[in-house]
């Protein structure tokens, strides 16, 4: 299995797995490109974007992720927290991603107060 370092940009391609830090292990398991045409009237721009799917496991616990990078006007998700973990996407075309994995601290999940 391919391994990366905390705190470094890594490329990891559809469907591979990664192991970070021999702490959490990161699965790609889906990317979709996006082109948005304009609209009509002018008011929302031309773009394009790219969504991921990752699996992140730590020990015996597992979770997924989605992140979604868009063009300039949209907004875009391009980060997730899980289990002291922070997972950013930075790139990605239809083959792979360029993510970068950090540790952080005090990293609020969806939902939580």
């Amino acid at each position: 299995m391919k391994k990366a370092a905390f705190g470094g940009e890594f490329s990891i391609a559809l469907h591979e797995s990664v192991n970070v830090g021999d702490e959490l292990e990161v699965r790609l398991t889906e990317i979709t490109e996006e082109l948005i045409a304009a609209s009509p009237d002018g008011i929302y721009p031309p773009g394009n974007g790219a969504t991921i799917s990752l699996e992140l496991k730590a020990g015996d616990e597992r979770t997924s992720v989605i992140l979604e990078l868009v063009s300039e006007g949209y907004t875009s998700k391009p980060e997730a927290g899980w289990k002291g973990f922070s997972v950013m996407l930075l790139d990605a075309d239809l083959k792979s991603a360029k993510i970068r994995i950090d540790k952080a601290k005090n990293i609020r999940r969806e939902g939580s107060a």
